[in-house]
Protein backbone atom coordinates (compact mmCIF):
# COMPACT_ATOMS: atom_id res chain seq x y z
CA UNK A 1 0.00 0.00 0.00
CA UNK A 2 1.33 3.53 -0.59
CA UNK A 3 2.43 5.19 2.47
CA UNK A 4 0.81 8.71 1.67
CA UNK A 5 -2.34 6.73 1.20
CA UNK A 6 -1.69 5.17 4.85
CA UNK A 7 -0.96 7.78 6.66
CA UNK A 8 -3.95 10.00 5.14
CA UNK A 9 -6.29 7.19 6.15
CA UNK A 10 -4.70 7.02 9.83
CA UNK A 11 -5.23 10.85 10.20
CA UNK A 12 -8.66 10.33 9.16
CA UNK A 13 -9.35 7.90 11.91
CA UNK A 14 -7.29 9.66 14.30
CA UNK A 15 -9.85 12.93 13.39
CA UNK A 16 -13.00 10.49 13.91
CA UNK A 17 -12.24 8.76 16.93
CA UNK A 18 -11.59 12.23 18.58
CA UNK A 19 -14.44 13.61 17.53
CA UNK A 20 -16.58 10.65 18.98
CA UNK A 21 -15.38 10.59 22.55
CA UNK A 22 -15.19 14.26 22.47
CA UNK A 23 -19.18 13.93 21.36
CA UNK A 24 -20.02 12.13 24.28
CA UNK A 25 -18.28 14.00 26.68
CA UNK A 26 -20.36 16.90 25.95
CA UNK A 27 -23.72 15.15 25.73
CA UNK A 28 -25.96 16.31 29.14
CA UNK A 29 -28.45 13.42 28.77
CA UNK A 30 -28.49 10.87 30.72
CA UNK A 31 -28.26 7.29 28.83
CA UNK A 32 -30.60 4.62 29.53
CA UNK A 33 -29.90 0.77 28.95
CA UNK A 34 -30.11 1.15 25.33
CA UNK A 35 -26.91 3.66 26.13
CA UNK A 36 -24.89 0.36 27.28
CA UNK A 37 -25.64 -1.09 23.80
CA UNK A 38 -24.39 2.26 22.04
CA UNK A 39 -21.28 2.20 24.24
CA UNK A 40 -20.58 -1.58 22.67
CA UNK A 41 -21.17 -0.64 19.90
CA UNK A 42 -18.54 1.90 19.52
CA UNK A 43 -16.02 0.11 21.57
CA UNK A 44 -16.22 -2.79 19.66
CA UNK A 45 -16.48 -0.18 16.32
CA UNK A 46 -13.01 0.93 17.93
CA UNK A 47 -11.59 -2.29 18.15
CA UNK A 48 -12.25 -2.84 14.44
CA UNK A 49 -10.68 0.18 13.55
CA UNK A 50 -7.82 -0.73 15.96
CA UNK A 51 -7.63 -4.13 13.64
CA UNK A 52 -8.04 -2.67 10.97
CA UNK A 53 -5.25 0.30 11.44
CA UNK A 54 -3.17 -3.25 13.00
CA UNK A 55 -3.75 -4.85 9.57
CA UNK A 56 -3.14 -2.21 7.68
CA UNK A 57 0.28 -1.73 9.84
CA UNK A 58 1.51 -5.11 9.17
CA UNK A 59 0.74 -5.07 5.79
CA UNK A 60 2.58 -1.95 5.42
CA UNK A 61 5.76 -3.67 7.05
CA UNK A 62 5.20 -6.78 4.89
CA UNK A 63 5.21 -4.14 1.90
CA UNK A 64 8.04 -2.74 3.13
CA UNK A 65 10.46 -5.50 3.96
CA UNK A 66 9.33 -7.09 0.18
CA UNK A 67 10.34 -3.66 -1.19
CA UNK A 68 13.80 -3.68 1.04
CA UNK A 69 14.40 -7.32 -0.78
CA UNK A 70 13.44 -6.05 -3.94
CA UNK A 71 15.43 -2.86 -3.67
CA UNK A 72 18.62 -4.87 -2.70
CA UNK A 73 17.74 -7.60 -5.30
CA UNK A 74 17.68 -4.58 -7.97
CA UNK A 75 21.24 -2.80 -6.17
CA UNK A 76 22.99 -6.59 -6.96
CA UNK A 77 21.35 -6.40 -10.39
CA UNK A 78 22.27 -3.14 -11.04
CA UNK A 79 26.00 -3.85 -10.18
CA UNK A 80 25.90 -6.68 -12.29
CA UNK A 81 24.73 -4.70 -14.86
CA UNK A 82 27.20 -2.25 -14.79
CA UNK A 83 30.02 -5.01 -14.17
CA UNK A 84 28.39 -6.28 -17.93
CA UNK A 85 28.59 -2.61 -19.29
CA UNK A 86 31.91 -1.99 -18.29
CA UNK A 87 32.86 -5.15 -19.46
CA UNK A 88 31.16 -4.49 -22.94
CA UNK A 89 32.84 -1.12 -23.37
CA UNK A 90 36.28 -2.73 -22.30
CA UNK A 91 35.55 -4.96 -25.02
CA UNK A 92 34.40 -2.27 -27.30
CA UNK A 93 37.22 -0.05 -26.73
CA UNK A 94 39.31 -3.60 -27.57
CA UNK A 95 37.49 -4.09 -30.77
CA UNK A 96 37.68 -0.54 -31.65
CA UNK A 97 41.60 -0.30 -31.59
CA UNK A 98 41.40 -4.12 -33.69
CA UNK A 99 39.22 -2.05 -36.02
CA UNK A 100 41.97 0.95 -36.22
CA UNK A 101 44.14 -1.36 -36.51
CA UNK A 102 42.42 -3.54 -39.35
CA UNK A 103 41.54 -0.02 -41.38
CA UNK A 104 45.71 0.91 -41.08
CA UNK A 105 46.22 -2.60 -42.31
CA UNK A 106 43.62 -2.05 -45.14
CA UNK A 107 44.77 1.22 -45.99
CA UNK A 108 48.28 -0.25 -46.14
CA UNK A 109 47.75 -3.21 -47.99
CA UNK A 110 45.87 -1.43 -50.83
CA UNK A 111 48.45 1.02 -50.98
CA UNK A 112 50.95 -2.36 -51.55
CA UNK A 113 48.53 -3.11 -54.16
CA UNK A 114 48.35 -0.01 -56.42
CA UNK A 115 52.42 -0.27 -55.67
CA UNK A 116 51.94 -3.41 -56.96
CA UNK A 117 49.85 -2.70 -59.87
CA UNK A 118 52.01 0.41 -60.92
CA UNK A 119 55.48 -1.85 -61.19
CA UNK A 120 53.55 -4.45 -62.82
CA UNK A 121 52.76 -2.28 -65.56
CA UNK A 122 56.25 -0.82 -65.41
CA UNK A 123 57.00 -4.24 -66.22
CA UNK A 124 54.72 -5.18 -68.42
CA UNK A 125 55.92 -1.63 -70.94
CA UNK A 126 59.55 -2.29 -70.06
CA UNK A 127 59.07 -6.22 -70.94
CA UNK A 128 56.68 -4.76 -74.42
CA UNK A 129 59.91 -2.43 -74.94
CA UNK A 130 62.12 -5.46 -74.97
CA UNK A 131 60.36 -7.25 -77.05
CA UNK A 132 60.62 -4.71 -79.38
CA UNK A 133 64.44 -4.59 -79.08
CA UNK A 134 64.56 -7.95 -79.60
CA UNK A 135 62.78 -7.98 -82.60
CA UNK A 136 65.26 -5.08 -84.12
CA UNK A 137 67.87 -6.92 -82.63
CA UNK A 138 66.81 -10.22 -84.61
CA UNK A 139 66.13 -8.21 -87.52
CA UNK A 140 69.54 -6.20 -87.21
CA UNK A 141 71.71 -9.69 -86.73
CA UNK A 142 72.12 -10.50 -90.58
CA UNK A 143 73.29 -7.12 -91.25
CA UNK A 144 75.24 -7.01 -88.43
CA UNK A 145 77.59 -10.13 -89.43
CA UNK A 146 77.67 -9.23 -92.78
CA UNK A 147 78.82 -5.56 -91.31
CA UNK A 148 81.49 -7.82 -89.54
CA UNK A 149 82.49 -10.20 -91.94
CA UNK A 150 82.97 -6.88 -94.44
CA UNK A 151 85.19 -5.43 -91.60
CA UNK A 152 87.16 -8.47 -90.50
CA UNK A 153 88.12 -8.46 -94.53
CA UNK A 154 89.24 -5.04 -94.15
CA UNK A 155 90.77 -5.33 -91.20
CA UNK A 156 92.82 -8.26 -92.37
CA UNK A 157 93.67 -5.87 -95.97
CA UNK A 158 94.50 -3.15 -93.00
CA UNK A 159 97.17 -5.42 -91.15
CA UNK A 160 98.15 -6.69 -94.24
CA UNK A 161 98.98 -2.61 -95.17
CA UNK A 162 100.43 -2.07 -92.06
CA UNK A 163 102.84 -5.37 -92.42
CA UNK A 164 103.56 -4.29 -95.77
CA UNK A 165 104.60 -0.68 -94.46
CA UNK A 166 106.77 -1.61 -91.74
CA UNK A 167 108.72 -3.49 -94.39
CA UNK A 168 109.16 -0.67 -96.25
CA UNK A 169 110.06 1.27 -93.31
CA UNK A 170 113.03 -1.56 -92.78
CA UNK A 171 114.03 -0.95 -95.89
CA UNK A 172 114.32 2.60 -95.89
CA UNK A 173 116.34 2.40 -92.58
CA UNK A 174 118.59 0.35 -94.85
CA UNK A 175 119.30 2.51 -97.76
CA UNK A 176 119.62 5.45 -94.84
CA UNK A 177 121.95 3.71 -93.27
CA UNK A 178 123.86 2.78 -96.25
CA UNK A 179 123.58 6.30 -97.85
CA UNK A 180 125.18 7.36 -94.55
CA UNK A 181 128.33 5.28 -95.25
CA UNK A 182 128.37 6.20 -98.33
CA UNK A 183 128.59 10.24 -97.33
CA UNK A 184 131.32 8.95 -94.97
CA UNK A 185 133.19 7.29 -97.47
CA UNK A 186 132.73 10.42 -99.50
CA UNK A 187 134.23 12.52 -97.00
CA UNK A 188 137.26 10.35 -96.66
CA UNK A 189 137.64 10.54 -100.31
CA UNK A 190 137.51 14.55 -99.97
CA UNK A 191 140.17 14.31 -97.37
CA UNK A 192 142.51 12.30 -99.56
CA UNK A 193 141.56 14.80 -102.20
CA UNK A 194 142.93 17.79 -100.24
CA UNK A 195 145.71 15.51 -99.72
CA UNK A 196 146.87 14.89 -102.95
CA UNK A 197 146.38 18.12 -103.97
CA UNK A 198 149.01 19.34 -100.96
CA UNK A 199 151.38 16.58 -102.62
CA UNK A 200 150.75 18.10 -106.04
CA UNK A 201 151.61 21.53 -104.84
CA UNK A 202 154.60 20.44 -103.04
CA UNK A 203 156.30 18.39 -106.55
CA UNK A 204 155.20 21.18 -109.01
CA UNK A 205 158.66 23.63 -108.19
CA UNK A 206 160.50 19.89 -108.81
CA UNK A 207 158.71 18.67 -111.79
CA UNK A 208 157.74 21.51 -113.62
CA UNK A 209 157.80 19.34 -116.88
CA UNK A 210 155.00 17.42 -115.67
CA UNK A 211 153.33 21.26 -114.53
CA UNK A 212 150.66 20.89 -117.97
CA UNK A 213 149.88 16.95 -116.58
CA UNK A 214 149.38 18.06 -113.19
CA UNK A 215 146.94 20.90 -113.81
CA UNK A 216 144.96 18.16 -116.04
CA UNK A 217 144.88 15.84 -113.28
CA UNK A 218 144.38 18.98 -110.64
CA UNK A 219 141.24 19.90 -112.98
CA UNK A 220 139.88 16.73 -112.90
CA UNK A 221 140.28 16.52 -109.28
CA UNK A 222 138.51 19.63 -108.75
CA UNK A 223 135.72 18.68 -110.65
CA UNK A 224 135.75 15.10 -109.12
CA UNK A 225 135.35 16.87 -105.70
CA UNK A 226 132.52 18.95 -106.59
CA UNK A 227 130.50 16.61 -107.60
CA UNK A 228 131.69 14.46 -104.41
CA UNK A 229 129.94 17.88 -102.99
CA UNK A 230 127.04 18.12 -104.70
CA UNK A 231 125.99 14.31 -104.35
CA UNK A 232 126.95 14.67 -100.95
CA UNK A 233 124.52 17.08 -100.51
CA UNK A 234 122.24 15.09 -102.35
CA UNK A 235 122.19 12.42 -99.97
CA UNK A 236 121.90 14.50 -96.79
CA UNK A 237 118.17 15.54 -98.30
CA UNK A 238 117.97 12.03 -99.34
CA UNK A 239 118.67 11.22 -95.66
CA UNK A 240 116.46 13.96 -94.31
CA UNK A 241 113.85 12.89 -96.36
CA UNK A 242 114.05 9.06 -95.61
CA UNK A 243 114.13 9.93 -91.78
CA UNK A 244 110.75 12.08 -92.16
CA UNK A 245 109.18 9.76 -94.17
CA UNK A 246 110.60 6.95 -90.95
CA UNK A 247 108.64 8.99 -87.96
CA UNK A 248 105.76 9.28 -90.41
CA UNK A 249 105.11 6.22 -90.83
CA UNK A 250 106.00 5.24 -86.98
CA UNK A 251 102.73 7.78 -86.03
CA UNK A 252 100.73 6.15 -88.84
CA UNK A 253 101.50 2.20 -87.21
CA UNK A 254 101.13 3.55 -83.86
CA UNK A 255 97.83 4.90 -84.65
CA UNK A 256 96.89 1.22 -86.41
CA UNK A 257 97.82 -0.69 -83.22
CA UNK A 258 95.46 -1.74 -81.07
CA UNK A 259 95.07 -2.85 -77.45
CA UNK A 260 93.66 -6.40 -76.02
CA UNK A 261 90.72 -5.66 -73.47
CA UNK A 262 92.89 -7.39 -71.14
CA UNK A 263 95.81 -4.88 -71.44
CA UNK A 264 93.06 -1.75 -71.06
CA UNK A 265 91.20 -3.71 -68.47
CA UNK A 266 94.78 -3.83 -66.55
CA UNK A 267 95.48 -0.57 -67.04
CA UNK A 268 92.54 0.82 -65.49
CA UNK A 269 92.53 -1.94 -62.42
CA UNK A 270 96.35 -0.36 -62.34
CA UNK A 271 95.00 3.41 -62.32
CA UNK A 272 91.50 4.12 -61.06
CA UNK A 273 91.00 6.21 -58.11
CA UNK A 274 88.29 6.19 -55.29
CA UNK A 275 85.75 9.30 -54.28
CA UNK A 276 84.48 8.63 -51.14
CA UNK A 277 81.13 11.09 -51.03
CA UNK A 278 79.23 11.76 -47.54
CA UNK A 279 76.20 13.88 -47.07
CA UNK A 280 74.34 14.63 -44.03
CA UNK A 281 71.61 16.79 -42.67
CA UNK A 282 68.36 16.53 -40.09
CA UNK A 283 66.57 13.42 -39.97
CA UNK A 284 63.06 14.37 -40.80
CA UNK A 285 59.85 11.75 -40.87
CA UNK A 286 62.25 8.87 -41.24
CA UNK A 287 64.25 10.32 -43.59
CA UNK A 288 67.75 9.56 -42.89
CA UNK A 289 70.23 12.37 -42.17
CA UNK A 290 73.71 10.58 -43.52
CA UNK A 291 74.76 8.76 -46.19
CA UNK A 292 77.69 7.77 -47.47
CA UNK A 293 78.35 6.20 -50.96
CA UNK A 294 82.54 5.25 -52.81
CA UNK A 295 82.46 5.06 -56.33
CA UNK A 296 85.49 3.87 -58.69
CA UNK A 297 86.72 5.95 -61.18
CA UNK A 298 89.69 7.72 -63.48
CA UNK A 299 91.16 11.00 -63.68
CA UNK A 300 91.09 12.45 -67.65
CA UNK A 301 92.24 15.57 -69.08
CA UNK A 302 90.02 18.13 -71.09
CA UNK A 303 92.17 21.12 -72.11
CA UNK A 304 94.15 22.29 -69.40
CA UNK A 305 92.36 20.86 -66.92
CA UNK A 306 91.78 17.06 -65.16
CA UNK A 307 88.86 16.23 -63.99
CA UNK A 308 87.22 12.63 -62.12
CA UNK A 309 84.31 10.93 -63.98
CA UNK A 310 81.63 10.00 -62.36
CA UNK A 311 77.51 9.65 -62.35
CA UNK A 312 74.92 11.23 -60.34
CA UNK A 313 73.31 8.18 -59.40
CA UNK A 314 76.72 7.07 -57.33
CA UNK A 315 76.67 10.02 -55.66
CA UNK A 316 74.13 11.14 -52.76
CA UNK A 317 72.59 13.81 -55.12
CA UNK A 318 68.83 13.22 -56.37
CA UNK A 319 68.05 12.12 -59.57
CA UNK A 320 64.43 12.36 -59.54
CA UNK A 321 61.98 14.36 -57.12
CA UNK A 322 62.89 16.76 -53.97
CA UNK A 323 63.44 15.86 -50.56
CA UNK A 324 65.50 18.00 -47.83
CA UNK A 325 68.02 19.62 -48.85
CA UNK A 326 72.14 18.40 -47.51
CA UNK A 327 73.61 20.62 -45.39
CA UNK A 328 77.24 19.30 -45.79
CA UNK A 329 78.28 17.24 -48.57
CA UNK A 330 82.34 16.42 -49.37
CA UNK A 331 84.06 13.94 -51.41
CA UNK A 332 87.65 12.97 -51.32
CA UNK A 333 89.85 11.62 -53.54
CA UNK A 334 91.52 8.52 -52.40
CA UNK A 335 94.75 7.03 -54.07
CA UNK A 336 97.20 4.48 -51.76
CA UNK A 337 98.03 6.54 -48.82
CA UNK A 338 96.82 10.17 -50.69
CA UNK A 339 93.75 11.54 -49.27
CA UNK A 340 92.65 15.17 -51.45
CA UNK A 341 89.07 16.89 -50.30
CA UNK A 342 87.80 18.46 -53.19
CA UNK A 343 85.61 21.76 -53.43
CA UNK A 344 83.49 21.36 -56.74
CA UNK A 345 81.05 19.02 -57.99
CA UNK A 346 80.19 19.95 -62.19
CA UNK A 347 76.76 18.61 -63.77
CA UNK A 348 77.80 18.46 -67.54
CA UNK A 349 75.64 21.07 -69.67
CA UNK A 350 76.12 17.92 -72.53
CA UNK A 351 73.95 15.47 -70.25
CA UNK A 352 73.22 16.64 -66.32
CA UNK A 353 73.36 13.18 -65.08
CA UNK A 354 77.12 12.80 -65.79
CA UNK A 355 79.12 14.43 -62.40
CA UNK A 356 82.98 15.26 -62.89
CA UNK A 357 84.79 17.04 -59.97
CA UNK A 358 88.00 19.18 -61.32
CA UNK A 359 90.98 18.36 -59.66
CA UNK A 360 93.48 21.06 -58.60
CA UNK A 361 96.24 21.28 -61.25
CA UNK A 362 98.78 21.54 -57.82
CA UNK A 363 97.55 18.51 -57.00
CA UNK A 364 97.86 16.47 -60.45
CA UNK A 365 101.77 15.84 -59.68
CA UNK A 366 101.21 14.43 -56.11
CA UNK A 367 98.90 11.54 -57.32
CA UNK A 368 100.67 8.89 -58.92
CA UNK A 369 97.93 7.57 -61.30
CA UNK A 370 97.70 7.88 -65.11
CA UNK A 371 95.90 11.09 -66.45
CA UNK A 372 93.71 9.73 -69.53
CA UNK A 373 93.06 11.23 -72.67
CA UNK A 374 89.87 12.10 -74.11
CA UNK A 375 89.89 9.91 -78.26
CA UNK A 376 89.60 12.65 -80.90
CA UNK A 377 88.48 10.73 -83.11
CA UNK A 378 85.89 8.64 -82.02
CA UNK A 379 84.63 7.02 -85.36
CA UNK A 380 88.39 5.78 -86.47
CA UNK A 381 87.21 1.83 -84.68
CA UNK A 382 84.19 0.54 -84.32
CA UNK A 383 85.02 -1.49 -81.47
CA UNK A 384 85.12 -0.11 -78.02
CA UNK A 385 86.26 -1.59 -74.30
CA UNK A 386 83.11 -1.33 -72.15
CA UNK A 387 84.67 -1.62 -68.43
CA UNK A 388 81.86 -1.92 -65.22
CA UNK A 389 83.17 0.01 -62.97
CA UNK A 390 81.51 -1.73 -59.93
CA UNK A 391 80.53 -5.26 -61.38
CA UNK A 392 84.03 -5.88 -62.11
CA UNK A 393 82.67 -6.89 -65.84
CA UNK A 394 84.67 -6.32 -69.23
CA UNK A 395 84.58 -7.21 -72.88
CA UNK A 396 84.99 -5.72 -76.39
CA UNK A 397 81.64 -4.33 -77.95
CA UNK A 398 81.02 -2.59 -81.20
CA UNK A 399 79.33 0.84 -81.24
CA UNK A 400 77.26 2.65 -83.58
CA UNK A 401 77.05 6.89 -84.68
CA UNK A 402 73.60 8.16 -84.61
CA UNK A 403 72.94 11.23 -86.83
CA UNK A 404 70.08 12.63 -84.23
CA UNK A 405 72.77 12.33 -81.40
CA UNK A 406 75.74 13.58 -82.44
CA UNK A 407 77.08 13.28 -78.51
CA UNK A 408 76.15 10.01 -78.59
CA UNK A 409 77.23 6.72 -79.29
CA UNK A 410 75.17 3.37 -79.18
CA UNK A 411 76.80 0.54 -77.84
CA UNK A 412 75.39 -3.12 -78.76
CA UNK A 413 74.43 -5.12 -75.81
CA UNK A 414 75.97 -8.38 -77.30
CA UNK A 415 80.20 -8.59 -76.85
CA UNK A 416 82.07 -9.51 -80.31
CA UNK A 417 84.47 -11.06 -78.27
CA UNK A 418 85.17 -12.70 -75.17
CA UNK A 419 83.99 -11.22 -71.89
CA UNK A 420 84.70 -11.29 -68.34
CA UNK A 421 82.45 -11.27 -65.41
CA UNK A 422 78.90 -11.07 -65.44
CA UNK A 423 78.58 -8.74 -68.28
CA UNK A 424 75.12 -5.99 -67.88
CA UNK A 425 76.42 -2.85 -69.31
CA UNK A 426 74.86 -0.51 -67.09
CA UNK A 427 74.53 3.46 -66.69
CA UNK A 428 78.26 4.42 -64.94
CA UNK A 429 80.16 2.28 -67.21
CA UNK A 430 83.51 3.75 -68.66
CA UNK A 431 84.08 2.86 -72.34
CA UNK A 432 87.87 2.98 -73.90
CA UNK A 433 88.72 3.15 -77.12
CA UNK A 434 91.00 0.31 -78.29
CA UNK A 435 94.20 2.45 -78.08
CA UNK A 436 93.50 2.87 -74.62
CA UNK A 437 91.80 6.30 -74.64
CA UNK A 438 88.52 7.20 -73.16
CA UNK A 439 85.61 7.43 -75.15
CA UNK A 440 82.98 7.99 -72.64
CA UNK A 441 80.67 6.83 -70.08
CA UNK A 442 77.17 4.80 -70.02
CA UNK A 443 73.90 7.15 -69.15
CA UNK A 444 72.18 4.39 -69.50
CA UNK A 445 72.12 0.79 -70.47
CA UNK A 446 72.74 1.65 -74.35
CA UNK A 447 73.94 4.93 -75.00
CA UNK A 448 77.60 6.28 -74.45
CA UNK A 449 78.32 10.13 -73.73
CA UNK A 450 81.48 11.31 -75.46
CA UNK A 451 83.22 13.64 -73.71
CA UNK A 452 84.13 16.05 -76.32
CA UNK A 453 83.68 19.02 -74.02
CA UNK A 454 83.18 19.89 -70.26
CA UNK A 455 81.02 22.63 -69.65
CA UNK A 456 78.92 22.85 -66.38
CA UNK A 457 74.90 22.96 -66.70
CA UNK A 458 75.45 23.63 -62.60
CA UNK A 459 77.99 23.99 -60.26
CA UNK A 460 77.68 22.62 -56.53
CA UNK A 461 80.13 23.76 -53.58
CA UNK A 462 81.48 21.65 -51.52
CA UNK A 463 82.20 21.11 -47.64
CA UNK A 464 80.27 22.23 -44.95
CA UNK A 465 77.13 24.96 -44.34
CA UNK A 466 75.84 24.35 -47.95
CA UNK A 467 72.21 24.16 -47.40
CA UNK A 468 72.34 27.78 -49.32
CA UNK A 469 73.01 25.40 -52.23
CA UNK A 470 69.84 24.17 -52.60
CA UNK A 471 70.94 20.27 -53.24
CA UNK A 472 67.14 19.17 -52.60
CA UNK A 473 65.90 20.80 -55.94
CA UNK A 474 68.66 19.30 -58.02
CA UNK A 475 66.65 16.28 -58.24
CA UNK A 476 63.75 18.11 -60.42
CA UNK A 477 66.12 19.40 -62.36
CA UNK A 478 67.96 16.78 -63.84
CA UNK A 479 64.16 14.79 -64.11
CA UNK A 480 63.20 18.08 -66.27
CA UNK A 481 66.55 17.62 -68.35
CA UNK A 482 66.18 13.83 -68.81
CA UNK A 483 62.59 14.10 -69.44
CA UNK A 484 63.59 16.39 -72.70
CA UNK A 485 65.68 14.47 -73.91
CA UNK A 486 64.51 11.75 -76.47
CA UNK A 487 63.22 8.42 -75.03
CA UNK A 488 65.63 6.45 -75.95
CA UNK A 489 68.50 8.03 -74.01
CA UNK A 490 66.50 8.42 -70.53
Amino acid sequence: MNRAVLVVLVDFLLISLVTLFSSNRMSDRPQSGGGEGGTDVEVQAVQDMLDTLKQALELEQATRQQLTQNLSLSEAALAEKQQQVAAREAQLRQLEAGLQQTEQRARALEEERARLQAQQEQTQQALAALQSRESQAREAAAELQAQLDRWRNEANVSQAKVQAMEGELVSRREEARRMQEQIAALDRANREAAAAKERLAVEAGTARTEAAVVREQLAVTRTQVESLASEKSRLQETAATLAEGTREIAREVQAQRTLAPNAIYGDYISNRVQIAFSAQRPALLGLGGKKDDVDQTILFRSGDSVFALSHIAATPLPEVGGGPDWHSLTATLQRGNTRLPLSQLWLLRSDIRIVVLPIPEAAVNTISTRIYNLTAEPAKFQEAVLVGAKEGYYGEVEFRLDPALPQYVRMQTRPVGRIFGKFSPTRGDLVFTMQGDLLGIMVNNTYCLLLSSVQPARTVRLGENIADQRTGRIGGEVAARVQALPFKLQ
